[in-house]
This record gives C-alpha cells, structure tokens and sequence, in this order.
C-alpha cells in the first residue's frame, strides 16, 4: 500500500532522539555507513543494537572493534568518541532460529528496541541455491520472530533488492507472490542431494539469473504473510556504489558489482566484457540509499500501513548513465591517474555481438595470460595469471545479465517520502541522484578504491605515472612492429600489392618533388 503524503508530527531527528535500534547487517558496508549516520546526525539517539557472529576465530567483541577501527568511523572519533559507545554487540548467527540470540538478548531487545533494519544477505550471485535460501528467506523468517517480541516496535524495514524481480521489464512497488511457494521450495533444498538441486535450480528460478534475485522476492512475500500487523517496509535499492559525500566522497570496502569491473579494469586486467554500451548502469551511492532507509524508517514509524510499503531507490529514471558514458569517464581518468603496479594499460572493449566473445576473450585474455604465466615459470615464479582470468570470466558470468538489459522501476512512493520531509532534512538525509554529477562520482569513486582498497600512497603517483607511460610505448611499438611485418609479408605473396606499392611511392615521390619546386620558385 503506498503512503500518504501528509506532513508528519515529527522531524526525523525527533523521532529517532532517545530510540533504541536492532539492525542485522551491520557489519557490512551499508550497514556502517548507516550505524555512522545514525549516530552522527542524531546525537541523543538510543543504543544501536546490532547483530554479529564470531568469524575467523574471533569473538563478536573482537570483531566489534575490528569494525569500529574502519575509516568510516574517523569522524566520529575526532568529533564524537563517545558516541561510539552507543553501539551494543548481539551474538547471534542469522541462519539460527530467533537469530541465534541467547533468551537474555531477546529479553533486552524486547523491551527496548523499538525500531528494526534488517539489511545482512547473502549477495554474492554464484551462491548456491541452498545457502541463499538459508541466509536470504530463512534469515527473514528468523527476524520477523525475533522483531515479534518486541512490545515497543513502531518501525520494521527490511533492505531487499531492486531485482528481486528482475524477469519483468516494468516494476511495481508492490509484492509479487512466487510461483512456487517459499516452503515448497525449502522441501525440496531439504531433501535433494547438491548434485539434483544444481540440476533444477534454473527450473526454480522462474526466469531470473540467480538464486540471489529469487530468494529476495521470496524473502519479500514472506514478509508480506509473516510480518503481516507490524508496522514493515520494504527497501529496494539498485546497484550500491561508492559514497558520494558520507562519510567522505568516495568511501567504499568491497568488491561487489561496480567497483570489483573498475578495480579489474584499472589494473589493466579486464579487457573485454558482454555489456550493452547504450544500457543503463543503474547505480546509487551508499550515502543515498543509507539516507532514504532512515527516511523510510521514520515515516513507517509516523505513518505506518496495514500492509508493507514498498520503496525503490534507483537512479536511472531520474539521471541515467550509460555504461558508455561510464566507460568514458572512468578510463580516461585512470589514464591520467593510473594505479600502482598496473598489468597492462587500462582499455576495456564490449564483445557484439555477444556469439564473439569466447574470441575476444582469447586475444585480450587468454594469450596474454598464458604469455605473462611462461615468463613467471621461466623466472621461477609460480604461474598465476590463467587462474585469475579463469575466476575473471566466472565472475563476469554472473553479472552479464545485468549489464546487458535494462528495467523501469515505479517510485511513486520514493517520490511521496522525499515531499513529506522538510527542507533540512533534505539537505541531511539527502537520496535525490537527479543532480548527482557523474564525473565527479566516478572520479572520487576511483580514488575511494585507491585510497581504501588498494591503500595505496599518493605520493608514489610519479612512479605509476612512469609505469603506465612504460606499458604505452610498448605496446605502440608493438603495434608498429606487427604493422610492418604484416606490410611485408603482405607485399611479399602479393603481386598487386607490390603494383600498388611502387604507385604510391611513385605518387609520393612525385608530391615530394612538386612541393620542393614549389618552395624554390616561392
């Protein structure tokens, strides 16, 4: 149901001052940029109370301060320390029945939380059907009964996907219910071996490329039925890239979707991709789609609606970028500010049609790779570089469906949220993308990658600077060389082409000889 456009009781900042919150994900990338928020725009808010399980034989205090130690949070420790402490570690493990919470975090949570976000998934695309549908639809079902408990809730959103109905063109902001019901489909993950739930899972798919897609609209109808009287939303952003101002422009930690194509690209290792040049790259920042989930947790809050609205944060409806236009301002900027340690200059082609890319693959990957590798094993170094193109191609595998096609979403509720707020709140809780200049997204997205995952020092740009001019000349000379020696073989077998060279020397010569005259007589 879409929601009103009145002007709320409260602001914001009022509604979440002395809140308690719950959110799962917080570990993850979104999830710090919103903990990061929170607690730097509203400085009275409550406890964040945020889920964590122990990995890499750490505990979940230890990974607590594994996260707070993130760039993330320099402001906050510069201007706000203490705010920090604010931030309240929940054991738990999301695939566990009531989130693996012990009953006296339950307890807590029950009295004092009264809004919820849950934002963990498993977003890698090459999952298996099986362990998404554990993290993605399960990890929902566990939530809702632990946001159940809660006697204090006035606001449940749960972060989705703007493709979780990726097989339709035009999208409504609305719940689509599955062909085949959620437990059925956990029936059959029970009972099938791998090998059998491998075979069929394209079957179950109902026309989307992977199990992730699927198993977020599954997770999306089982909210619709389970969380059915609770005040719920659910948040659909597209494609989540860097920063654009929060925390810092350009602030980003992983290697998903966009930034994994330009870390790959500008070390020169990407070359050819299936990608449609003149289709949308529909991609909002993390400070946006951070933003809008805190504006959709107030105004869910304030006017909550007997069934879950639902919210669409996309950008290319209201400022659409190419993968073209990308292209063209991403590389040209690598080529003046170019990575450290560069494999080959930065240069990516799209295979059209798409039946040619096992060959253009082969030249721009395949040979080189197997060249580079002779040279590491006539060296001593173990070989490598085949292996990384082997993973390259798998992982370009799983994300051709979406950069070959393109889908219209529906945001007449992202446009009654945005109205409903005043005009400082707009300016703090910023998700408009209609003015986002591209050129200076991308260029303070290249160096967040620079600077927060190749941690690389700026101070060494000379010397990469060297290297790139280094890989230039050579493959011009190369170039060269290929030229004249096709040239000369080409003149060798063929008779006409020598006819036709010794005409247009004749010709030149004649040019030469005319404007030496020319010059003399002047």
């Amino acid at each position: 149901m879409a929601t009103t456009g009145e002007d709320p009781p409260m602001s914001i900042k009022e509604f979440y001052t002395g809140r308690n919150i719950f959110m799962t994900g917080g570990t993850g990338f979104m999830g710090k940029v919103i903990i990061e928020k929170l607690l730097r725009s509203i400085p009275d808010i409550g406890d964040i109370y945020f889920l964590v399980r122990t990995k890499k034989n750490k505990t979940s205090d230890e990974r607590k301060q594994d996260i707070l130690s993130s760039p993330v949070f320099d402001l906050l420790r510069e201007t706000s320390p203490a705010s920090l402490e604010k931030l309240q570690v929940i054991p738990g493990e999301i695939t566990q029945p009531f989130l693996g919470i012990s009953e006296e975090n339950q307890a807590i949570l029950a009295e004092k939380v009264s809004v919820a976000f849950h934002v963990a998934a498993a977003v890698r695309f090459d999952n298996p059907l099986a362990l998404s549908f554990q993290m993605n639809v399960k990890g929902v079902q566990n939530c809702i009964s632990v946001v159940k408990k809660m006697t204090n809730l006035v606001s449940f959103v749960h972060v989705s996907t703007a493709y979780s109905n990726c097989n339709l063109d035009n999208i409504e902001e609305c719940v689509y219910p599955p062909k085949i019901s959620p437990e059925r489909i956990e029936e059959i993950c029970n009972w099938m071996t791998e090998e059998q739930l491998e075979m069929i899972t394209p079957t179950l798919l109902d026309e989307r490329p992977n199990a992730y897609t699927f198993t977020k609209s599954l997770a999306e109808y089982i909210l619709l039925k389970e969380a059915a009287g609770l005040p719920t939303a659910i948040f659909r952003p597209s494609i989540i890239g860097a920063a654009r101002r929060e925390p810092t422009p350009g602030w980003i930690d992983c290697y998903h979707g966009p930034t994994g194509i330009m870390m790959a690209v500008g070390k020169g290792v990407l070359r050819v991709m299936r990608v449609d040049p003149d289709g949308i790259a529909d991609i909002v920042p993390v400070d946006a789609t951070s933003n809008m989930l805190i504006a959709i947790g107030w105004k869910t809050g304030i006017h909550p609606t007997t069934q879950p609205a639902v919210y669409h944060c996309t950008s290319g409806g209201v400022n659409p970028c190419t993968w073209r236009m990308m292209y063209y301002i991403v590389v040209p900027y690598m080529h003046l500010n170019p990575y450290q340690e560069i494999f080959r200059r930065p240069y990516c082609i799209e295979a059209r049609p798409r039946s040619w890319y096992p060959y253009w693959s082969l030249i721009y990957h395949g040979i080189p790779s197997f060249l580079f590798d002779i040279i590491l094993w006539i060296s001593g170094k173990k070989p490598q570089m085949w292996k990384l193109y082997q993973k390259i191609d798998k992982a370009l595998g799983c994300v051709d469906y979406f950069t070959q096609r393109e889908w219209t979403w529906s945001t007449t509720n992202h446009t009654r949220l945005w109205n409903s707020m005043t005009e400082e709140e707009k300016k703090t809780y910023n998700f408009d993308v209609s003015d986002l200049d591209w050129n200076d997204y991308y260029s303070n997205y290249l160096e967040g990658i620079r600077k927060f995952i190749f941690k690389e020092d700026l101070a060494k740009m000379p010397q990469a600077r060297q290297r790139y001019k280094r890989l230039r000349n050579i493959r011009y000379t190369f170039n060269l060389v290929m030229f004249l020696v096709a040239s000369r073989i080409i003149y060798l077998k063929f008779e006409t082409a020598r006819l036709l060279w010794a005409k247009l020397s004749s010709m030149c010569i004649k040019m030469v000889q005319s404007i030496g005259l020319n010059m003399l007589t002047a």
